[in-house]
């Protein structure tokens, strides 16, 4: 995910309603946001699959996720991926306080930063990002790296990567990777409880929590929401 977020804004539409020039209508509500537009969150017509839905990309930062194990299939217990990343690719220093990352490198070879310390995990090799402590994910190599990632528990895990790669997806993010709109940024990223350096977590929890009440206030969460359900099967006959 990104390391910062951006308070460029753009209007936004959400199911049942919309947002524009600082007003969310649906007919039973209106809130006025002072000199802020929300970004645009939209579905497409794109991605209708089950394969869709299990893998999932943000080529900003050259990483493929494909979900082995879902939360729901496992009661939130973990989530297991296989994830790849590119040459020159990986995730930027981050923190996360809901949930463990455990690495395991199946192809390839990964720098993994943990606490400031930099490993080379080849083949074989795991390692796991406790909560609250900083990490990075980092392919130097000129070749891919697979690896096999656990999350545990998995539900905010998973939410956070859906709602996150979704809006890479649909051009809501910055090619810097930083979110578009700070309110629906921050409400996606606190939700998952995934903060970035330099400024201490609990810092971060009190900010990214005030900018997260108001994205909830101009209709975040039922815009975030659509990232989370299953695109229905196109069948054709």
């Amino acid at each position: 995910m990104a390391s910062t977020l951006s308070t460029q804004s753009d209007p936004i539409s959400v199911e049942g309603g919309s947002l524009k020039n600082n007003k969310i209508t649906n007919g039973k509500t209106t809130n006025m946001l002072a000199e802020q537009n929300i970004a645009t969150i939209r579905t497409t017509g794109e991605g209708t699959s089950h394969d869709a839905w299990m893998t999932i990309e943000n080529p900003l930062e050259g990483v493929q996720i494909t979900f082995l194990e879902t939360a729901e299939e496992t009661g939130g217990a973990r989530i297991v991926m296989r994830m790849i990343v590119k040459p020159g690719g990986g995730v930027a220093p981050e923190v996360h306080t809901k949930f463990t990352e455990t690495y395991e490198v199946l192809e390839g070879t990964l720098t993994l930063e943990i606490g400031g310390k930099a490993t080379t995990l080849t083949p074989g090799r795991t390692l796991s990002a406790l909560p609250g402590i900083f990490h990075r994910v980092h392919n130097d190599t000129a070749t891919p790296v697979v690896l096999r990632v656990v999350a545990t528990p998995g539900s905010d895990a998973e939410r956070g990567l859906r709602a996150y790669f979704g809006m890479v997806r649909d051009g809501l993010v910055t090619p810097t990777g930083m979110p578009k709109n700070l309110f629906i940024g921050a409400l996606v990223l606190h939700q998952a409880g995934t903060y970035f350096p330099p400024l201490p977590i609990w810092i971060s929890r009190i900010i990214f929590g005030a900018l997260a009440v108001v994205g909830r206030w101009i209709g975040g969460e039922k815009a975030i929401a659509l990232y989370y359900e299953r695109p229905a099967l196109k069948i054709s006959f």
